[in-house]
């Protein structure tokens, strides 16, 4: 019984210290789009999620890992970069594969939407897309929870609203007893690649990018 209960013990221990520290790979999260056009765009995301906003949490953070206790650890982006930035890259590159001529503008959480689409009309492009991050952070203990909120909107050239979809839920991604993390290194990723597909592959968006 003494033996169990010290391998339960070393066991949570050991999950603690697999927690501390983790970072996601979020730069092939790169979304297959379905739609083809040689549009010049002006794309923004901006980081909008509160905890961000009011300084509880780096514009970096994407999640929480947790010890055999429960007990939270931040996880952040494997480039150090903010999330929003990540996105805006991989956004960005899965476009231009299918001919978008990108013009990627960079927006602080704390910009008014209105100046942000000034910022991105001030690019002079026949589309601009802007991407509000509301909410996007797993969190793992054995298994993955996500959490998304995101939306998109696109724009033309004089800055008016022609389209918007949005994107939230929250989703089981699964487990693994023995490593949570090494696990969440790699459904993460996976989620947000499909996550933006399911954004910028939407009808309203897709016709927003590709018609006159």
């Amino acid at each position: 019984m003494k033996k169990l209960f010290l391998i339960c013990i070393l066991s949570l221990l050991t999950l603690t210290g697999c927690a501390v520290g983790n970072k996601y790979d979020l730069a092939n999260a790169v979304p297959e789009v379905s739609h083809s056009s040689n549009k010049e765009v002006a794309l923004g995301v901006q980081d909008q999620r509160e905890y961000v906003t009011n300084g509880d949490k780096t514009e970096n953070f994407i999640g929480l890992q947790r010890g055999g206790f429960g007990n939270p650890f931040d996880v952040t982006t494997q480039s150090g970069k903010p999330l929003a930035e990540d996105i805006l890259n991989a956004l960005a590159a899965g476009m231009e594969k299918q001919g978008y001529k990108i013009s990627k503008v960079t927006i602080s959480p704390l910009t008014k939407t209105e100046t942000a689409v000034s910022k991105l009309s001030a690019e002079k492009k026949s589309r601009s897309m802007l991407v509000s991050i509301l909410n996007w952070k797993s969190d793992t203990m054995t298994n993955v929870d996500m959490h998304y909120d995101i939306k998109a909107t696109v724009y033309n050239e004089s800055g008016m609203r022609i389209a918007e979809t949005a994107l939230h839920g929250s989703d089981n991604l699964g487990g693994n007893f023995m490593n949570p993390p090494k696990h969440a290194m790699k459904v993460v990723p996976e989620a947000l690649e499909e996550q933006l597909g399911r954004i910028v592959n939407s009808p309203a968006i897709s016709d927003a990018l590709t018609k006159n």
